[in-house]
């Protein structure tokens, strides 16, 4: 639930978990990708069960490719000589802002303590683009109509509309979109800092809550590289 994470989930039976914790009288707080919160939605039905199930979701670049996880998780560790143990995506070693939403992959391995960092996926997710799950182009779930009760995501921008409210470390955004939603956050406002914003500054600023992620031109290039050359081939030319 906390920290980015830039790889696809495996939701394995989490939408059967889910309704089993329900009947047994247990409230349950959901959260995941626009999709994945569309799903349960469909899987949960017009159960009364619903009563006691909150859906948070957050605004979603894209899902990157988990072929591609896989093969730059091999490089690093051919390159550093070790298992990898630990990834940490987005770190604010370098800050809190837009310009940094695609830096500080850190991870370490099980040869030392030392945190390293590289930032060759970001490049690939973010820059080339190309690794973007053929999907996520025709996601139908990039508006402000959403399943969920809450949406969650950066407040990026917030130094243009209300500089006294930028912090180095990170600004959320968050999107009440339900009668429920809205009583959770409620009951969740007196441990925040939180002031009520026009929603054009989201719009603005948050490309996702208007249309998909586009294709580059050069994405199916970078796929038959991929597929004659290899991976190390087709990372090694964004160096």
């Amino acid at each position: 639930m906390r920290i980015s994470k830039y790889v696809q989930s495996d939701m394995g039976d989490t939408y059967a978990q889910v309704k089993a914790d329900l009947q047994e009288g247990r409230k349950v707080l959901f959260t995941g990708t626009p999709c994945q919160a569309a799903g349960l939605r469909g899987f949960m039905g017009s159960s009364p069960l619903t009563d006691r199930l909150y859906i948070c979701d957050l605004i979603c670049h894209s899902i990157p490719s988990p072929l591609i996880w896989e093969e730059y998780k091999r490089l690093l560790e051919r390159e550093k000589g070790g298992k990898l143990v630990s990834v940490q995506f987005r770190s604010k070693r370098h800050g809190w802002s837009r310009a940094n939403s695609n830096k500080g992959f850190l991870f370490t391995t099980d040869k030392t303590t030392e945190i390293q960092e590289d930032d060759r996926f970001y490049q690939l997710f973010f820059k080339v683009g190309a690794i973007t799950r053929p999907s996520c182009s025709q996601c139908r779930f990039t508006d402000i109509h959403r399943v969920s009760d809450l949406t969650i995501a950066d407040y990026f921008g917030i130094e243009k509309y209300s500089p006294e409210w930028f912090a180095p470390l990170g600004v959320s955004l968050i999107l009440v979109n339900s009668p429920k939603g809205a009583d959770f956050f409620d009951q969740c406002r007196q441990e925040l800092l939180a002031e009520e914003r026009p929603k054009e500054e989201a719009l603005n600023e948050q490309k996702r809550l208007r249309e998909p992620s586009q294709f580059p031109e050069n994405r199916r290039l970078f796929w038959e590289d991929y597929g004659r050359f290899g991976f190390e081939y087709v990372i090694g030319k964004i160096e």
